[in-house]
């Protein structure tokens, strides 16, 4: 799901650091966009 959002599909950065942050910031808008039908089945 993740790649389709936010054509994340290969890190261009060496280090864990790197790619963690990376992940962290593509991961961000794919949450937020997720968060009303999350929000719409907890009530």
């Amino acid at each position: 799901m993740l790649t389709s959002v936010t054509g994340l599909k290969q890190a261009k950065l060496r280090g864990l650091a790197k790619v963690s942050r990376l992940v962290k910031f593509a991961a961000a808008p794919y949450n937020l966009r997720r968060l009303p039908k999350l929000q719409a089945q907890a009530g």
